[in-house]
């Protein structure tokens, strides 16, 4: 197992090197380049960029981590070895996200010693600390959810679609409720709180705010403004949210593990964390709200794509009866759900 684990981190240079390359590129190389005042400005824009290069690690990392459980061969060749499944699981997921947290520990600090040398006497240079203590547990609730959502696929593109929904999930949730409640609620300030709830938020969030802090914006002791707000609330509700979806996905990807077949491999993608839960979800959501908004052309579109979205997956017309029972459920309801709060907003 340790000659094993030392053999996947090996293996791992390659995408730290292209990690460690992008950060250098997009984060630390314009803040050496900036002189003077351009300096601060250079550093707020970057302090965006740290954070997409380091989104995009997190999301595709996982691929290249467990490509191999959607390759027959591949299957084959890990699941002969004399190692656990889960253990193989174990440490492709380790190794994944330590080389995530080497090459962020690398760019960040390397990015701080130019910061330190150039910044001006109003930056507050302990908050570049704090950003990157948060840093890290952001980043894993990213990885986790992606490396849940990947193997959930037995083929590489169903893989790719699991991943991207899942990061969206919660958020199309917290779009579709608020929608519903403006709708029936005429006092209701609509705003775009709902992507507090994707995954990758609070580790935006979070760095802005440090950044913000750093370079002298500290009029506020609150997260966003002088006051609470919407944004307050719906970020304090969304942290323990994915919190909680990190640690079901980290034992979910384990624990679904030892029962993982390699003859599964590049067949369809069954599994109940699949599309069984994925599609009803997204058409209750995004029916409910057209429905609210009462936009029949766009929820017709929806339905049918729907439909041809789970067609693509059985990869057959000739849908069961469960199946096909559970698209009109999750399409009728959200119709319902969408069109009473309609009426809330003309009585």
């Amino acid at each position: 197992m340790k000659k094993y684990f030392l053999y996947r981190l090996k293996k791992c240079l390659i995408p730290f090197a292209v990690i460690l390359l992008a950060g250098l590129l997009f984060y630390v190389m314009p803040l050496a380049i900036a002189e003077g005042a351009r300096f601060k400005i250079e550093y707020e824009d970057m302090s965006y960029n740290i954070v997409w290069v380091f989104i995009a690690a997190c999301a595709i990392m996982p691929v290249w981590c467990f490509d191999y459980r959607t390759n027959k061969r591949s299957a084959d060749l890990y699941y002969s070895l004399p190692i656990n499944r889960t253990h193989i699981a174990v440490t492709h997921f380790l190794t994944g996200f330590i080389t995530i947290v080497a090459a962020y520990t690398a760019v960040f600090w390397v990015g701080f010693i130019i910061i330190a040398a150039k910044a001006p006497a109003n930056f507050a240079l302990i908050n570049q600390l704090y950003m990157y203590l948060t840093a890290l547990p952001c980043m894993y609730i990213i990885y986790s959810v992606a490396s849940f959502a990947f193997t959930r696929g037995n083929n590489f593109i169903d893989g790719l679609i699991f991943l991207i929904a899942y990061a969206f999930a919660l958020g199309v949730v917290a779009f579709a409720v608020q929608e519903i409640i403006e709708c029936a609620d005429d006092n209701y300030i609509y705003n775009e709180d709902s992507t507090f709830y994707l995954t990758f938020a609070p580790f935006a969030v979070l760095n802005e705010y440090f950044a913000d802090r750093t370079a002298g914006y500290s009029n506020s002791v609150l997260l966003f403004g002088g006051t609470w707000g919407s944004e307050e609330v719906h970020f304090l509700i969304s942290v323990p949210l994915l919190t909680i979806a990190s640690v079901l996905a980290t034992t979910g990807l384990f624990a679904s593990e030892r029962n993982n077949k390699a003859e599964n491999c590049e067949q369809v993608s069954d599994s109940i964390s699949g599309y069984k839960i994925l599609l009803p979800l997204y058409m209750f959501c995004m029916c409910a709200y057209f429905a609210a908004v009462t936009e029949i052309l766009a929820l017709c579109v929806t339905a049918l794509v729907g439909f041809f979205a789970t067609v693509l997956w059985k990869r057959t017309f000739k849908l069961d009866k469960i199946t096909l029972l559970i698209y009109l459920v999750a399409v009728l309801a959200g119709m319902a759900a969408g069109f009473t709060a309609y009426i809330f907003t003309i009585t």
